[in-house]
């Protein structure tokens, strides 16, 4: 029973996905969390979910996902699609879905790993 779950256990190991940080993108994944959450009111309390490192067109990298931050009032506003590359991010907002979905194309092209 032991080697059968063995068997079945380690190639679900090997087929996970390269984690980011592993891969020497730690520190632009620092770069491009501080150029996103540079405006919060409070960058700290910012959390993340399904982020990746994405290679764009124009072959620089960027960092793409979903980021739920603090209003005025100290209170999550929801999760929301952002890019970021090391200068400067963009998160999704009502009424300029086509230009960020658009962009989002361009930034989140090719995914190289998954990001915590």
């Amino acid at each position: 029973m032991f080697r059968f779950l063995a068997v079945l256990i380690v190639p679900a190991f090997v087929a996970l996905p390269v984690v980011a940080q592993d891969k020497g993108y730690a520190s632009f994944i620092a770069k491009a969390k501080g150029a996103l959450t540079k405006d919060f009111k409070d960058p700290e309390g910012s959390r993340y979910r399904n982020l990746g490192v994405y290679r764009s067109l124009d072959k620089s990298l960027a960092l793409c996902g979903e980021v739920n931050a603090k209003n005025s009032y100290g209170a999550y506003v929801g999760y929301k699609q952002f890019y970021a590359d090391d200068k400067n991010g963009t998160i999704k907002e009502e009424g300029d879905e086509l230009l960020f979905n658009t962009l989002g194309k361009a930034y989140c092209d090719k995914k190289l790993a998954d990001a915590k």
